[in-house]
């Protein structure tokens, strides 16, 4: 799977600028394959690609766009206790299937994609064979209404429709019940107001529900001493 991101002005506007063939998750990002054959994908009007996620069947890898030329930013091996850069922030893993399938987990840091703390970005996805160049009709934030609706795109070129992608806006961390990016003293004086004790489900006098709600880091939908303590392992280092 392939999933494009627009989180900043500028990009581009398709794959048929790429032309990175130097390994499987390469060819999933440009959509060319091993022969040379080619399925490009020609974004939506007003999404631009900056970053590009793949995920391959045995490793995944967030790339940013340069020109026509693909930039690894960090990426991880499928189950792997650390990323390729040797650290935790990159994770890629699979489920046991203990809930009914073997669902594929990706996760890394938003500033990989450009995104700033509570920022906001489009996505759309493809599912395409990388060796061969064939896309299939799978997609994430594609409306219906396409030529290819009934059968694969394959190596034909696919240009998608105005509002063809998915928008998300990024949350405050939990701990963050002020909203600016980072947990700080300024968040625990929400907490300390919220405190209420074990048990109590309402909030106490000087505290709205919101704040109330916010503050019950661990959801026992009451405020105590268990929360300040999440707080604690949550907080800023140096703030």
């Amino acid at each position: 799977m392939v999933l494009y991101v627009d989180s900043v002005a500028g990009g581009i506007v398709s794959t048929a600028s790429l032309n990175a063939t130097g390994d499987l998750l390469q060819r999933l990002a440009t959509g060319v394959g091993l022969g040379g054959q080619r399925a490009a994908l020609y974004f939506p009007p007003g999404f631009r690609a900056d970053r590009i996620i793949c995920l391959g069947p045995a490793s995944a890898m967030v790339y940013a766009i340069r020109g026509s030329s693909l930039l690894p930013i960090n990426g991880a091996l499928l189950g792997a206790a650390t990323d390729l850069a040797g650290g935790t922030d990159v994770v890629y893993r699979v489920d046991d299937g203990a809930q009914g399938g073997r669902v594929r987990e990706f996760q890394a840091p938003l500033s990989y994609l450009n995104v700033a703390p509570l920022g906001a970005f489009r996505l759309l996805a493809t599912l395409l064979d990388g060796d061969v160049a064939y896309r299939s009709n799978e997609f994430v934030g594609v409306a219906p209404g396409n030529w290819w609706d009934s059968e694969n795109p394959g190596q034909n070129n696919v240009v998608l429709k105005h509002g063809d992608f998915v928008s998300f806006q990024a949350s405050p961390a939990l701990g963050d019940l002020d909203a600016d990016g980072a947990v700080t003293a300024a968040d625990f004086a929400v907490l300390a107001a919220a405190l209420a004790g074990p048990g109590v489900t309402t909030p106490p006098p000087h505290c709205n529900t919101i704040d109330f709600a916010n503050a019950d880091l661990d959801g026992d939908r009451d405020v105590d001493l268990a929360d300040c303590a999440d707080f604690q392992r949550r907080m800023t280092v140096g703030e």
